[in-house]
């Protein structure tokens, strides 16, 4: 593979750019050189992202203070492995890099003792189980009492989803190809599930005709590639490796539209329940990270700090 020299030195500028960054972030924090133990920097890869890591890190029952550093995206997490890796002082023994697997993991990470990565494609992921959706039935709407009607709409849930995951699969398999081959993306991926089907609680279809529609590439995928990494696909488990935000704009479309069920009396979903407001506000994330299954091997790396 032919190097590019322009692609080596904005790697290069980008890491000055984060070094400077941590640097300064480091020299804020307004502690003196001789302090024996000095606070711990844990690097989050967004703002969505730290409070559903506080959380669970609290949920861990880790003991020691630590101040979040904030990347922009999972690239910049990426360079500040390499800048840590390489440094021989402050920064290399301070820091600390939680991010999503994606699809590609923690390809090209450096110093990955200090690097926590999901199990799952991403903190979305932990939000869509059906433990979870039981937790948002009992706490959010009006069924106390009702457990019956709690597992039927459970159900309904589970179905809908895998349902949801058959009808956007193209599209996910589309992405994991693109990112194992390094492909670019010409468009932002959609924000609104309307873009890839059309809801209704009892049904879905889905709303486009070729996964190139959602997923513009800079250039198309041989036949080869799609048989090759088509099969790799094939084995991944649809509820945890798919597209983390894909699957949580169904979650809160799929409890938006029973929130609209339930507020209208509807005797189909809610039989001899109480027509009621729904609380909506507590499907932030913070409350979806203290209902969630905590990421798998999350308290033994905290552990070890």
């Amino acid at each position: 593979m032919t190097l590019d020299p322009q692609a080596l030195a904005a790697a290069r500028d980008g890491a000055s750019v984060t070094k400077a960054k941590i640097l300064n972030f480091i020299s804020a924090l307004g502690e003196a050189k001789d302090v024996e133990h000095p606070i711990k920097i844990f690097a989050f890869e967004g703002d969505d992202d730290l409070v559903v890591w506080n959380v669970w890190i609290e949920r861990c029952s880790f003991g020691h203070a630590y101040e979040p550093f904030i990347c922009q995206g999972k690239r910049e997490a990426r360079v500040l492995s390499h800048v840590c890796a390489r440094d021989a002082g402050d920064i290399r023994d301070r820091v600390w890099i939680f991010v999503d697997r994606d699809f590609d993991g923690t390809l090209n990470f450096a110093n990955l003792d200090r690097v926590f990565a999901t199990c799952r494609y991403s903190i979305e992921n932990y939000f869509v189980s059906r433990d979870v959706f039981s937790k948002i039935l009992a706490e959010v709407f009006p069924l106390n009492g009702k457990p019956a009607i709690r597992a039927n709409l459970e159900a309904g849930y589970q179905e809908a989803l895998l349902s949801f995951c058959e009808l956007i699969q193209d599209i996910n398999e589309r992405l994991y190809a693109a990112t194992s081959l390094a492909i670019k993306r010409t468009k932002p991926l959609p924000r609104n599930i309307s873009k890839m089907v059309d809801f209704e609680l009892h049904h879905l279809d889905k709303n486009y005709e070729d996964p190139s529609e959602i997923v513009a590439l800079e250039r198309e995928l041989s036949d080869e590639e799609k048989d090759h990494f088509g099969a790799q696909f094939s084995l991944l488990d649809p509820v945890f490796r798919y597209r983390g935000k894909f699957l949580y704009l169904f979650l809160k479309k799929y409890v938006e539209e029973l929130a609209r069920k339930c507020r209208e009396g509807n005797s189909t979903y809610f039989p001899d329940c109480p027509v009621s407001p729904i609380r909506l506000g507590e499907m932030t994330m913070g409350c979806q990270a203290r209902r969630s299954a905590i990421p798998e091997n999350l308290c033994t790396f905290l552990g070890q700090i």
